[in-house]
């Protein structure tokens, strides 16, 4: 299943086998984010509680003037666990946070001293870990599959989607959404079998737009990677553009041409060339964040996390974390700072902001 998290008798087991080192990708001097603070959000183990399976939430902020990294004295929240659980937190960068936590059978989780600074939202606890599409922090917005259907709800109202007849038969994921709740958009996946390559098992993508007046698919051209096997893929929408992991790479989506097909984004790709040496047992795994008009992602390895902030295609700051020593090391254009962590990090990736979407992740 997606998004586990494991503390059997408290010893943590990552999930998430992802991560980076040192890159000697170079910070654009554009001028463009100065004056931002670009916020993120890093779990941190709690050593004041007597319980060892328990870490703390810290809002961070990249002061992309003096290229430092400044930490909330007072945690997000606290969250204490025991067993495999999925966590899962909506945010949009400023006061809005959506939480919902999925303890497996026989686990248990608990979220507590909950930032009253911070308008805060918790969803019911479920056994149930399906894939969710959640569109912004109140919650109200969401998409989920029903064997070939789609379900949306968005402020109370049910919309049943039902894919085109030649699709019938498959089994939907959605991946994305984005929109108002009279006009919006469902990036949606499933695997079948290859037409091009007997006994393979391909992912393909369709866009659905969905108004008042009807619903108009698309197929993205193309054979790929499953997009849902192993951790799944991660997505997120900015500007005209999806970006989305797929069998190895970060490929776009061009929401502004007709024919939908996912070509290489060579700026992140780029990037992600120079560390690949240290995942030669696992691929890269990102996740993306949008906060104004930045494009972030980040990755991890059981030791080091990298955060990186985009803007029109220039790498204008980078951040990376070594979970060893406890310190953070961050760059923008020729300023660097080095500073101790207020804690050690927890084998969490960090949580970004996102803006006007939703995603299953």
């Amino acid at each position: 299943m997606l998004f586990k998290r494991f503390f059997p008798i408290c010893l943590i087991i990552m999930l998430y086998v992802v991560g980076c080192g040192s890159s000697s990708s170079k910070v654009s001097n554009t001028t463009s984010a100065i004056g931002e603070k670009v916020p993120f959000v890093m779990l941190l183990e709690n050593p004041s509680k007597n319980q060892a399976c328990s870490d703390r939430a810290l809002v961070c902020k990249f002061d992309m003037s003096s290229s430092k990294v400044s930490f909330e004295k007072k945690p997000l929240f606290e969250r204490s666990a025991n067993g495999q659980f999925n966590f899962r937190m909506v945010w949009d960068g400023n006061k809005n946070v959506l939480l919902k936590a999925t303890p497996f059978r026989g686990s248990t989780i608990k979220l507590s001293s909950l930032n009253s600074d911070y308008n805060i939202k918790e969803l019911p606890l479920s056994q149930s870990s399906d894939p969710l599409v959640i569109k912004d922090p109140s919650g109200t917005f969401t998409v989920y599959n029903d064997k070939s259907q789609l379900i949306v709800e968005a402020s109370g109202k049910k919309r049943v989607i039902n894919l085109p007849k030649l699709y019938k038969t498959i089994i939907p994921y959605p991946l994305l959404v984005f929109g108002d709740e009279n006009n919006y958009q469902v990036l949606v996946t499933f695997n079948t079998p290859s037409a091009e390559t007997k006994g393979l098992i391909v992912g393909k993508l369709l866009l659905a737009k969905v108004t008042d007046k009807g619903i108009n698919w698309q197929q993205v051209t193309g054979e790929y990677c499953s997009f849902i096997a192993d951790e799944g893929a991660s997505v997120a929408k900015f500007d005209d553009q999806i970006y989305i992991t797929a069998c190895g790479t970060v490929k776009t989506l061009d929401l502004k041409k007709e024919k939908l097909v996912l070509e290489d984004y060579k700026p992140i790709n780029d990037i992600l060339s120079t560390i690949k040496q240290k995942f030669q047992e696992a691929p890269i795994q990102l996740s993306f964040g949008v906060y104004k008009d930045y494009l972030l992602f980040t990755a991890q390895s059981s030791q080091e996390k990298w955060l990186w902030i985009m803007n029109k295609g220039a790498l204008v700051g980078r951040i990376h974390i070594d979970s060893v020593n406890n310190r953070i090391e961050s760059h923008v254009g020729q300023q660097s700072s080095l500073e101790t962590l207020p804690g050690k990090p927890t084998f969490d990736m960090l949580i970004l902001p996102t803006s006007l979407y939703g995603t299953y992740k």
